[in-house]
């Protein structure tokens, strides 16, 4: 799914500037991971009566009821731990920048 070649050239490449070119609208709605996690496709709800009320997004799609608490507590989440933590390679002694030893021991992870 975000690993089309059509939609991410390269796909297997660590390149973050990918989300710093300007796209189609249709590419960037595609792109748009809350279209994956929330679910595939949103179908259409016809109109219904009071009691069948369901939540819907501004293009009348169905939407998931839990989408903006999600994005927001991310939002606040990582906001807060980059103010308030120092997230770098620790240094010995002598200033030298420690490399970290990755090992992966399970085979799901590699």
């Amino acid at each position: 799914m975000s690993r089309d070649p059509e939609l991410y050239p390269n796909p297997d490449e660590f390149n973050p500037d990918r989300w710093l070119e300007v796209v189609s609208p249709g590419i960037a709605k595609r792109r748009d991971i809350r279209n994956i996690v929330f679910g595939f496709g949103r179908r259409l709800v016809p109109k219904r009566s009071l009691r069948n009320v369901y939540l819907m997004d501004v293009n009348g799609n169905r939407k998931c009821p839990g989408s903006d608490l999600v994005d927001s507590s991310a939002w606040l989440l990582v906001a807060g731990m980059l103010a308030t933590l120092n997230i770098s390679k620790p240094v010995d002694e002598a200033g030298n920048v420690i490399e970290p030893k990755v090992v992966f021991t399970n085979p799901v992870f590699k």
